[in-house]
């Protein structure tokens, strides 16, 4: 069982009707010279999000978080969410040193109001580590399109061929 235990962001999800505790559910096999994970939330209705990872003898860890397509509703803010499978791969050091790569190939928010907010082949990459509650490292990312309309489907703001590193 996880547990959110910053006090805003419970806030937040509970006032947003998100739970704040997920229970997960492992099968673990041994091998060898590793130690393999497949984990996977329990409620996999609300948010069907797995991960594979594969621990060696020295603690490395490979990993791939794999969200499937997902749809929510908040029927409170009249907003719902829709997603597109999304990817996360990686490796993580016992000393915490890590790598990743992110694909996140489409977003769509759409209100109450008829207005959407679409996010089109956003993915990035990374290496570093957090110390003393900072990234520490690079990352870039990069997105082919992020764009808002109207309820008539004008276009209200659009973002093509954006590129961040840092």
């Amino acid at each position: 069982r996880y547990s959110v235990v910053d006090p805003e962001l419970k806030t937040q999800l509970e006032r947003d009707g998100m739970p704040t505790t997920f229970d997960v559910t492992s099968d673990v096999s041994h091998g060898l010279t590793s130690l393999t994970a497949d984990s996977k939330l329990v409620d996999n209705d609300f948010l069907p999000l797995t991960m594979h990872s594969q621990t060696q003898l020295n603690g490395n860890t490979a990993f791939i978080l794999d969200l499937d397509s997902w749809h929510y509703r908040n029927e409170a803010q009249g907003v719902s969410v829709s997603t597109s499978p999304a990817k996360v791969t990686g490796d993580v050091t016992v000393l915490g040193d890590l790598n990743y790569q992110v694909s996140v190939p489409s977003v769509q928010v759409d209100f109450e109001n008829g207005e959407e907010l679409h996010l089109n082949a956003l993915t990035g990459q990374g290496k570093g580590k957090q110390a003393k509650g900072y990234w520490l490292g690079e990352q870039s990312f990069s997105l082919e399109k992020l764009d808002v309309v109207d309820a008539n489907l004008t276009p209200v703001f659009l973002i093509e061929n954006a590129n961040y590193r840092g």
